[in-house]
């Protein structure tokens, strides 16, 4: 019986050394209690950091930073501290407002809204950090008299701010809102009817270089909330009226203040040029619309003509400022010109079917559709026979029922014999035309014939 348990004994302890040898188990070193008593160690046991981990050493068989392979790096990342603060008006906390939290110029805001005591917090690294509270209605947009780069469209001023600098703990920072008020009336000063489409801009004092502005309401009101002290300025503008502006001293004594506009009643027109279908055409920035006073006057131009520039084009030409009377509607018209003894043209990109004549009515926003014919757009390149663009002028040439020969003058904005990846961009009416290029003695010219709305022709020169 001895021999048996000698023999099992034996056994385990074989098996327990084997697993010993595979597992690597490392030996467990004793918590330490809570106080200032120093862990419980022997001479065999591997030393501790101040945080509990095991301290590499050649003693205790764990690799030490010379060991270690060179892609082995530790990584600290920053301590993060926490700003915490409330949004007031009176000493009355202000639930349900944005408040921003910026880092730094060209640096996205990180933002959050106030609770119920209007309180609120962002955990951040150490830095110094502007928080504001932006007004809850409106959108910022640049004052005209200042020249530096406008906002984004989405951002708004502040009514109320503050900045503070993060070290090594958390900071408590306290936003007031202001208390006063600017309530603005806009009415038709012939009617006093309010102007339901009209917009106020309220520009704060200097060196605030923004102003806000809010659309009114359906009784063409609008309040303007939590207002600096100081002296302001506001504009009321509305289409088919001459807009109007006021100077108002906000005093801390003197509570919410009411501003009334009577504004004057102009003329303004919509003109939407329409295809063969009735589907508006987007303006294009070779086009220009004109209203001319008939039967003489000075011509009105679109006062939108800038977003004819932008990508995506307005559909919708305005004019604005106008006064009552008869205009005669404009669009372009083919431009025929010389280039030295050569005749030229430029073709437009619509022409207007039929003559259009308007009476715009005082304080009224008046539509007009006008069809027309649309003008194809051809982008046009030469190359050699390994594809490369040629770098030579690509002249095109039309015979009108004139019977004269013109060169047609690519787009206003192409520039020199090749732009980009063309030699030619611009708009020709359905016809036969002559493709000709010179490179040094050598000469190529082919037919072209534009039927379709899109044009994108490549001539291949045999050489």
């Amino acid at each position: 019986m001895a021999r048996l348990a000698l023999l099992v004994f034996g056994v385990l302890l074989v098996c327990a050394a084997w697993l010993w040898s595979h597992l690597d188990l490392v030996p467990v070193v004793p918590a330490v209690a809570s106080g200032n008593a120093a862990p419980a160690t022997s001479d065999s046991s591997p030393p501790l950091a101040a945080d509990g981990d095991l301290v590499p050493s050649a003693a205790s068989g764990m690799p030490t930073p010379e060991a270690l392979p060179e892609r082995t790096a530790v990584v600290t990342s920053a301590k993060r501290y926490m700003i915490r603060g409330t949004l007031t008006r009176g000493g009355v906390g202000q639930p349900g407002r944005d408040v921003l939290c910026s880092s730094g110029w060209g640096k996205k805001p990180a933002t959050t809204v106030t609770g119920r005591d209007g309180g609120f917090a962002f955990e951040v690294t150490p830095g110094k950090y502007e928080l504001y509270a932006p007004h809850m209605l409106g959108i910022t947009r640049q004052q005209s008299i200042y020249l530096r780069f406008p906002p984004s469209g989405r951002e708004r001023l502040a009514a109320a701010q503050c900045s503070c600098v993060v070290e090594a703990s958390d900071v408590a920072v306290a936003m007031q809102l202001p208390q006063l008020s600017l309530i603005v009336t806009v009415r038709n000063a012939k009617t006093y009817a309010p102007i339901t489409w009209a917009t106020v801009a309220w520009r704060p004092p200097i060196p605030e270089q923004d102003e806000l502005r809010v659309p009114v309401d359906v009784g063409g009101r609008v309040r303007f909330s939590d207002v600096t002290l100081g002296r302001s300025s506001v504009v009321a503008s509305a289409r088919a009226f001459v807009a109007a502006e006021k100077s108002v001293e906000v005093v801390a004594d003197r509570g919410d203040q009411v501003i009334d506009f009577l504004l004057q009643p102009a003329c303004a027109f919509d003109v939407v040029m329409v295809d063969e279908q009735g589907q508006a055409i987007a303006v294009s920035k070779a086009q220009v619309i004109a209203l001319h006073p008939y039967p003489s006057g000075d011509a009105v131009y679109p006062s939108n003509r800038k977003q004819f520039l932008n990508k995506e084009r307005a559909l919708v030409t305005q004019f604005d400022g106008m006064s009552a009377g008869l205009y005669e509607l404009h669009l372009d018209d083919d431009f025929y010109g010389l280039a030295g003894d050569e005749p030229t043209v430029r073709f437009a990109p619509c022409i207007a079917i039929g003559k259009h004549m308007l009476y715009p009515l005082l304080g009224e926003i008046q539509k007009l559709e006008v069809r027309v014919t649309q003008r194809s757009y051809a982008t046009l390149r030469a190359v050699n026979q390994q594809g490369e663009l040629l770098n030579t002028a690509l002249q095109v040439t039309f015979q009108g029922s004139d019977g004269v020969v013109r060169r047609v003058l690519p787009a206003p904005w192409q520039h020199g014999p090749r732009h980009g990846g063309s030699h030619f961009e611009g708009y020709m009416k359905p016809g036969a035309y002559s493709l000709a290029l010179t490179v040094g003695d050598r000469h190529w010219s082919e037919p072209l014939v534009v039927r379709e709305l899109l044009v994108d022709h490549t001539v291949r020169v045999p050489w």
